[in-house]
């Protein structure tokens, strides 16, 4: 399963639960909830790029080129928020 704990750490997951009070488990948001937390830094989702086959892959065009994988679609956008949101 993914490692959720790394969005814990980033504040997304506290973001998403206080918008959605009603959600059970914070630890584990849903796809649409990071694609709505990465808001316009997001721009697709694809499986089984050539060079990765087995793996999801999350991209975006705002502000340069970025592409994140995981072993879930969840896991490619939650990878994704990270990038975006990476402090330099």
């Amino acid at each position: 399963k993914p490692d959720y704990m790394k969005l814990v750490d980033a504040d997304i997951v506290t973001t998403i639960y206080n918008k959605y009070p009603e959600q059970r488990d914070p630890y584990r948001p849903t796809l649409s909830e990071l694609i709505e937390a990465c808001g316009e830094g997001f721009s697709a989702l694809m499986r089984g790029a050539k060079e990765r086959p087995d793996k999801w892959t999350a991209f975006s065009e705002t502000g340069g080129d970025l592409l994140e994988r995981g072993e879930t679609p969840e896991e490619a956008v939650a990878n994704l928020w990270l990038g975006l949101n990476r402090k330099l």
